[in-house]
């Protein structure tokens, strides 16, 4: 009889831990989906990354008459915020990167049986770079006039595709010569961006055995030059230019200093208000331009603005172009707004999650490889985090019923003692305490065995996302909090589920439960 009471006993004890353990397991899960921060995702996924150079875009809303679209732009440089940003954040560093099309020379696109490369023949960052930044990874020094620095993933491609010898030591490299825009320069360093880290973007299902280079989003394939360098780099833009009401399809602008043909006739410009004209863009006009004929011309996003007319240029291998003063190519480069904004994160987490949290609110958020990922698997959370809710509210409800009968079961098993205790001179809260701290011995242990498959179960989660997205990534993880609370929860729901069967047993008169 004892025996078969103690089996009994012993059943319902594990059958009712099990059922707060499981209840607690799908409620943490839940509060844990509830609590993702994307930006404490992000600053662990860069952290588990290795990167620090954290390109930031823009929320832009434009319209082409009545057909408006909203998305998010490279083009996030503003002055104001650049500002902002620099003064509340000072351990954080804010490079300004002009977001254009690059090209250096080797960095071929090729589409064939041997390689997949996504670099399309461009660079697409260019940054001033004139001081030593603690948080840019780097090997070798700052550039100075006519020196570059360029990214780990950017020499590995030169070094596939044959343009450098391979070779171990990073010294090997500084000093050689490669071509930007034409235009030779030094390799004074080289800049580590964590690729190596990221094998499965170099092998994938899609591109077995591989070497894939579509990893192009302002980091990976980056370049650093002082700001002389930066202009004669760019001494040729393109765009679409009108000039006097007639459009020029993707013509070339570029500056007086950039000079690379005799003049025909005239002087190169030197004012904001001059400038000079090919023969052949003046030849597709059919109109005779005298100097110091006035000319209208239109930049795509900028307003028409009127010029004189300095100067004519032989072209041969480069048609329409527009030449303007240094200081007017200047400006023009910065009111199109070819410029992003990129963070040099710092050595604190904190600083770095509250960094993002305060840039969110002027709509501002990072663009890396793993942007879309991290953001999308907030979707994704918000509705598993309703289906685990439900799961773990029914086993509460569960456990709680089975934590009644467990304790109505208990008592009933030493109703005689409690009576003779009560006849001793026990009071209600002295027999209450007896089976509440039973009960919250039970559920502390709880706690701590669910707060210990919580965490397994969010890290097996994120694995399976992450393995399903080929990227090493931190997208779920477990928050402290959701520990805290999952331990208050069970104490709780232990207390309430007691509270009526020892109500009940501590008003009967002591010979009444004596007796049974």
């Amino acid at each position: 009889m004892v025996c078969s009471s103690f089996l009994k006993k012993t059943k319902k004890l594990i059958l009712m831990f099990l059922s707060i353990v499981f209840a607690l397991l799908f409620i943490g899960v839940a509060f844990n989906f509830g609590m993702y921060d994307v930006h404490k995702a992000s600053v662990l996924t860069f952290e588990q990354a290795g990167l620090k150079l954290i390109p930031l875009d823009r929320y832009i809303t434009r319209c082409v008459e009545d057909n408006c679209h909203s998305y998010y732009a490279s083009q996030s440089y503003d002055e104001e915020k650049y500002q902002e940003f620099t003064e509340k954040f000072p351990d954080i560093r804010i490079l300004s990167s002009y977001y254009g099309f690059v090209q250096v020379e080797g960095l071929r696109s090729i589409l064939d049986d041997q390689y997949f490369i996504g670099i399309n023949s461009d660079v697409s960052k260019i940054t001033i770079l004139e001081e030593d930044i603690s948080g840019l990874n780097y090997y070798g020094s700052i550039p100075s006039d006519n020196e570059v620095l360029i990214t780990d993933y950017s020499l590995e491609v030169l070094v596939t595709l044959t343009v450098l010898s391979k070779s171990d030591n990073y010294d090997t490299y500084i000093g050689k010569s490669i071509k930007v825009e034409g235009v030779p320069l030094t390799i004074s360093g080289i800049v580590f961006t964590g690729v190596d880290k990221f094998h499965k973007y170099r092998e994938t299902s899609r591109f077995p055995g591989e070497f894939y280079y579509n990893m192009s989003s302002g980091v990976y394939d980056h370049i650093y030059v002082n700001r002389n360098t930066f202009y004669e780099v760019l001494k040729f833009d393109t765009t679409h230019i009108t000039i006097d009401d007639y459009l020029f399809f993707l013509s070339e602008y570029t500056h007086s200093d950039a000079s690379y043909q005799a003049l025909t006739i005239g002087r190169f410009p030197e004012q904001d208000n001059e400038v000079a004209l090919t023969k052949s863009a003046l030849e597709e006009k059919s109109k005779d331009y005298a100097l110091g004929t006035t000319v209208t011309i239109e930049l795509a996003g900028m307003d028409p603005q009127t010029y004189n007319l300095v100067g004519i240029i032989d072209d041969v291998d480069r048609p329409f172009i527009v030449m303007f003063s240094r200081t007017r190519y200047e400006e023009i480069i910065d009111i199109l707004n070819e410029r992003q904004m990129v963070a040099v994160l710092s050595e604190s987490q904190n600083e770095n999650i509250n960094f993002f949290r305060f840039i969110e609110k002027y709509q501002y958020r990072h663009d890396t490889v793993y942007t879309s990922e991290i953001y999308f698997i907030q979707k994704i959370l918000d509705q598993l985090q309703t289906l685990f809710y439900i799961i773990g509210g029914l086993f509460l409800i569960f456990g709680s019923v089975l934590v009644f009968t467990f304790i109505l079961f208990t008592i009933s098993d030493k109703q005689k003692e409690i009576g003779i205790l009560r006849a001793l001179g026990a009071s209600n809260s002295d027999i209450s305490k007896i089976f509440i701290t039973e009960g919250v011995i039970i559920a502390f242990v709880a706690s701590i065995v669910a707060n210990i498959l919580i965490v397994i179960m969010m890290q097996i989660m994120n694995n399976t996302f992450t393995k399903a997205m080929e990227l090493d990534v931190v997208i779920i993880y477990n928050n402290l909090l959701t520990n805290l609370l999952i331990v208050l929860i069970a104490i709780i729901m232990v207390t309430i589920a007691t509270f009526v069967p020892i109500r009940q047993i501590t008003k009967m008169k002591p010979i009444k439960a004596i007796k049974g």
